[in-house]
């Protein structure tokens, strides 16, 4: 399942991007505070909650 399905990045409940295998992804929000989370199929992160810029890698 890993590489075959994409995982769907949201920010403050947004999806902002779906990342493919072994893709990069930086994200920087306007606010102070991001809550952070990643899907992929019905399985998922718990949320964070992230002050500074963040960035994600797809494995």
């Amino acid at each position: 399942m890993g590489g075959a399905s994409p995982v769907s990045l949201q920010v403050n409940s947004q999806v902002v991007k779906k990342l493919k295998n072994n893709e990069e992804y930086t994200i920087s929000s306007d606010s102070e505070k991001a809550n952070v989370k990643a899907n992929q199929w019905f399985f998922g992160s718990e949320e964070k909650k992230s002050k500074k810029v963040v960035q994600l890698i797809s494995k």
